[in-house]
């Protein structure tokens, strides 16, 4: 039984590490951004494209559902690992309290849920 780490698009880290990210099977779950009625998910798109599409709209976002979650949570614990969920700071954030109550949907001991209480790459030097 290994510890999968679970983290979300707001940790900021660099497209350098995904590989090493992969590598060591780390879960990504993705915030949402909208322009206009086009829905995205979090680095779906270049960062230019990105704010190409800013000039002409400014989007709007959401945090990961629970569902992005549970199903996140369900791919780590179906393998036989344990998780542990590092969220950007609830204090900014609903992501913390959606992966809180994904986190329900599991045995106790099978997923925990920590609140980085940081925002941007401080949240991935702790993934």
């Amino acid at each position: 039984m290994a510890v999968q780490i679970v983290t979300d698009t707001s940790c900021d880290l660099p497209p350098s590490l995904e590989q090493e990210l992969e590598e060591l099977g780390v879960v990504i779950v993705p915030f949402l951004f909208r322009f206009g009625l086009e829905e995205c998910l979090d680095k779906s798109i270049s960062m230019k494209e990105f704010l190409a599409r800013t000039d002409q709209t400014w989007p709007t976002t959401s945090v990961p559902s629970s569902g992005a979650f549970v199903q996140a949570f369900r791919q780590c614990v179906e393998a036989g690992d344990e998780v542990v969920c590092i969220t950007i700071t609830g204090n900014h954030s609903a992501t913390y309290s959606a992966a809180v109550l994904a986190s329900q949907e599991f045995l106790p001991g099978q997923v925990t849920v920590v609140d980085s209480k940081t925002l941007s790459i401080a949240q991935g030097v702790l993934v």
